[in-house]
């Protein structure tokens, strides 16, 4: 089958992209040369049909390469066809090289700051973590721990900043409603952290337990509620000893 000759008339809408509104050109480039453009107007209307077409330069020069298609393109600016050749290749050739010396600049800043990890950064990474005032602190005891799970279900307590938050049922189906705190018996206890493990508490909708074992292996658990009273800004602490 003969191959008939379409007459395109293209706008320049950018340097680097065209428009074509005739529906017979659009058509013929589309059936063709298969997906040649993009339409701008993707909803399809009853007074524009999604037009117009929308080309890049480099489907600009395939087309006008095509002997079956002649393209016009309107623009003032470009006063024949050599020079709006001239003015697509000036404008490829920019894109190439712009991009080629971006690369290399990225490629060369990239190496400068990559610090090479080795043995002992990893050892070091790993002694900061253990420097957090969570992770530094003793483990719950395993009895312990087994007496919490009679009771609750517990997680990790890190993002709160305690050793376990207690949930009253399935963690995926309830908020935690204690932050468990564990401490040794010689560990001392301050005033001002325990008031400020209240407020968070107190914040977050969260009781604040705290626990600890005597020598002969009995279990202390203390629990506080902080609770703002009025409009006066007064606060109490209800405790409960277990």
């Amino acid at each position: 089958m003969e191959q008939r000759n379409v007459v395109a008339i293209v706008e320049k809408y950018h340097p680097s992209l065209y428009l074509v509104w005739d529906v017979d050109a659009i058509e013929h480039l589309r059936n063709e040369h298969r997906r040649i453009g993009c339409f701008m107007n993707m909803r399809i209307s009853k007074t524009r049909n999604s037009l117009p077409l929308q080309i890049t330069a480099e489907e600009l020069i395939y087309l006008r390469n095509q002997t079956c298609c002649t393209v016009h393109v309107v623009d003032k600016s470009l006063l024949s066809n050599v020079a709006f050749e001239a003015d697509i290749q000036k404008q490829l050739q920019f894109d190439r090289s712009g991009i080629s010396r971006c690369q290399n600049q990225l490629i060369h800043d990239y190496n400068n700051l990559v610090k090479k990890i080795t043995v002992g950064d990893i050892g070091q990474q790993s002694q900061s973590m253990k420097l957090m005032p969570v992770e530094k602190s003793t483990l719950v005891p395993g009895d312990v721990l087994s007496a919490l799970k009679e009771q609750f279900y517990t997680t990790g307590g890190l993002k709160f900043g305690c050793h376990l938050l207690l949930y009253p049922g399935n963690p995926l189906c309830y908020h935690a409603s204690h932050m468990f705190y564990y401490f040794r018996p010689d560990d001392r206890v301050m005033v001002k952290n325990l008031l400020t493990r209240c407020r968070l508490g107190t914040h977050v909708n969260k009781a604040v337990v705290l626990a600890t074992k005597k020598p002969n292996g009995t279990q202390i658990y203390i629990t506080f509620n902080h609770v703002k009273i009025g409009k006066s800004g007064k606060s109490n602490f209800f405790l409960k000893k277990n």
